[in-house]
């Protein structure tokens, strides 16, 4: 496979422009910064949006359950939840269906926050992806999306 020279006014080395996971990583840290930046006037950090996306997608969900849907540590997720919890965007109470486990909900105002945070991430995805075609754009999600999933399910050998 022929690879061609690097882009016009990149000023890295064809070692780096020809290695895939550089330039995720490096676009990942832009991205993370841009959308950290356009949601911290909002008062929530990355996390704390997946977080209220999954709920905003899901209803109620048991901690555990939530966990898993984001791929974190259950420790993890329960700062989270107490960070959400006592700036009024979530609350938890017992499981109707398992009194032993707890049920993750989003306020009103977790709802109207998520809202507000989905309209910023647009923007950022927009100014991200600025070079490309939108049909270029749903192809890299589409990629993207099919990378994560066979990296969530182990499928990739690991």
């Amino acid at each position: 496979m022929e690879e061609g020279p690097p882009e016009p006014g990149t000023k890295l080395p064809a070692e780096l422009v020809e290695n895939a996971g550089y330039l995720l990583s490096r676009l990942g840290l832009r991205a993370r910064r841009r959308f950290g930046e356009a949601i911290a006037g909002l008062g929530l950090r990355p996390p704390h949006f997946g977080l209220l996306a999954v709920l905003a997608d899901r209803d109620a969900l048991a901690q555990s359950d939530l966990a898993e849907a984001l791929g974190i540590d259950p420790g993890r997720l329960v700062g989270l939840l107490d960070e959400l919890e006592q700036t009024g965007l979530v609350v938890r109470a017992p499981d109707a269906r398992d009194r032993r486990r707890h049920a993750v909900k989003l306020t009103r105002a977790g709802r109207d926050r998520v809202r507000a945070a989905r309209q910023r991430a647009v923007a950022v995805e927009a100014e991200l992806l600025a070079r490309l075609a939108p049909a270029e754009r749903d192809e890299l999600r589409r990629l993207l999306l099919r990378l994560a999933v066979q990296r969530e399910s182990g499928a990739d050998g690991q």
